[in-house]
């Protein structure tokens, strides 16, 4: 069980990550996106 303080953290890296995604993403249209999650998805089936 994590404390206050660790929940604190957890969530300012949930954020960060969140924050660093759309930074990434915003780039891309929302097909391109659509197109990048199916070819992850079976590269990382391919790998599994």
């Amino acid at each position: 069980q994590l404390t206050a303080k660790g929940l604190a953290l957890v969530d300012e890296a949930v954020a960060a990550h969140v924050a660093n995604e759309h930074e990434i993403l915003s780039g891309l249209t929302r097909q391109e996106q659509d197109t990048l999650a199916r070819l992850l998805e079976k590269l990382i089936g391919s790998v599994s």
